[in-house]
């Protein structure tokens, strides 16, 4: 769901609220039947309000129905329909996108100085890279942690799934820190 549909929702979901508590305390007599009864009378006695109540109605309707429908379309997986294919000697694999980003993972989590990493496989025309998103220790030095994820993750997805990695791109996102100790002072 997009940005705007959000607020669309956020929106829609405020007014129904007020509605709803609007509707139970009549419900529960906590207005009074004259204001109940003067606030519909006035919808039906505003002529120059009546396309403004209209006009609000329709779209109350029509983003009623926008989410009604939104709820019955099926959503896919990416992960689960994501496939890279291969051709072998002995007959055709299918690789599924997850998969690959679990041998990647588990490779890099391997690597020392590793906290959390993250991967986001793409394949083409010329070949699969991989991207690995990491945060590190900052104990060990980056440029090390780098070149080990980037041997591992290679070596391993080749290895596992037998196929050829183009490339893997790192980038490091965070660098964790450490709790503070605080040291006290001994005289």
């Amino acid at each position: 769901m997009n940005l705007f549909d959000r607020l669309i929702l956020s929106l829609y979901s405020l007014a129904l609220t007020i509605l709803s508590i609007i509707v139970i305390a009549a419900a529960l007599n906590l207005i009074p039947y004259e204001i109940v009864q003067s606030n519909i009378l006035s919808i039906y006695e505003a002529e120059n309000m009546r396309y403004a109540y209209l006009g609000v109605a329709v779209l109350f309707f029509l983003i009623s129905l926008k989410f009604l429908l939104q709820g019955f379309r099926r959503v896919k997986d990416r992960s689960r329909t994501e496939a890279i294919s291969q051709r072998t000697e002995i007959g055709h694999v299918s690789i599924t996108v997850n998969t690959i980003e679990s041998v990647a993972l588990k490779a890099a989590r391997r690597v020392r100085g590793v906290r959390e990493v993250k991967s986001v496989i793409r394949s083409d025309d010329t070949g699969t890279s991989i991207l690995m998103k990491a945060s590190v220790d900052g104990e060990t030095p980056v440029p090390t942690i780098v070149e080990e994820i980037q041997k591992g993750v290679k070596e391993q997805v080749e290895s596992i799934i037998g196929m050829v990695i183009k490339q893997v791109d790192v980038k490091i996102t965070e660098v964790a820190q450490q709790p503070s100790t605080r040291l006290s002072r001994v005289e």
